[in-house]
């Protein structure tokens, strides 16, 4: 079932507050020294289930993005969709093969 689009509009502009925005910060910057193979003990100390609290506003933009789409606003739904991948993105754990 979608969500209106004024419904997946209050969603997405929720995504915007300083708590979520400071959450996404934190794991932009966690997957960086991944990427850089950084030695998890020099991380520096994140947001409690910093993993899952992205990944939950992730799904709510995947959600908000669907119903936006599916209704038609899809230059919007495609923003969030696409924001929700970046988030997402971030979230994973890299596999590098030692080189």
């Amino acid at each position: 079932m979608s969500l209106s689009i004024q419904n997946a509009r209050l969603l997405v502009q929720s995504m915007g507050s300083t708590d979520i925005k400071n959450l996404i910060a934190q794991s932009k910057a966690k997957q960086v020294l991944r990427e850089v193979r950084e030695i998890t003990e020099n991380f520096p100390k994140f947001s409690p289930d910093l993993d899952d609290r992205v990944t939950f506003a992730a799904y709510g933009l995947l959600a908000a993005g669907c119903s936006l789409v599916e209704q038609g606003e899809t230059t919007e739904g495609y923003l969030q969709l696409h924001a929700a991948a970046d988030i997402l993105e971030s979230t994973l754990e890299l596999k590098l093969k030692n080189r």
